[in-house]
């Protein structure tokens, strides 16, 4: 079950940065297909409660509804698979370690993330699907983190704290 929380975060905001769901590629796509894609999308709900929450403005375009609402489903998706499998692990060190490699592999995102914003030259409304990609990987930082019960790291937040950073 872990695993394939591992493989849909990365999966899905890759395909965000690198692959078919660029927003800066699919700037030029028409508002109808947008709406359409987002009937498409399955709605996710919590199965554990979370310790954060995003909240942002309501999305103007059917292109930023579509993207948002993939951003969040994803990270419900992946929190809920998260929290299935620390719950059915019983060793301490193996929580330990699950939470570790997590972090490392959002914090992975996250560096990419920050790659892509700038190497490319966003509009506002792509730094805008960029900001909620960013917003959801650090509420999921928190929220791996807020499963240690020893030191909680926070040596990947630093690195985001830079103005320049969207």
């Amino acid at each position: 079950m872990l695993h394939k929380s591992k493989e849909m975060i990365i999966s899905t905001y890759h395909r965000i940065l690198f692959l078919d769901l660029r927003p800066w590629i699919l700037e030029k796509e028409p508002q109808l297909k947008f709406k359409l894609l987002l009937a498409e999308l399955e709605p996710e709900l919590y199965q554990f409660q979370p310790a954060y929450e995003v909240e942002t403005d309501r999305p103007r375009s059917a292109r930023l509804s579509y993207f948002r609402n993939q951003i969040e489903y994803t990270a419900v998706r992946y929190y809920n698979n998260f929290c299935s499998a620390l719950k059915a692990t019983n060793n301490e060190n193996e929580k330990t370690y699950l939470i570790r490699l997590h972090l490392k592999m959002i914090a992975s995102i996250m560096t990419d993330l920050r790659a892509t914003v700038d190497r490319i030259s966003p509009t506002k409304e792509t730094l805008k699907v960029l900001e909620m990609l960013k917003h959801q990987l650090v509420r999921l930082y928190l929220e791996v983190t807020e499963m240690m019960e020893e030191d909680k790291p926070d040596e990947v937040l630093t690195m985001f704290s830079s103005p320049k950073y969207l």
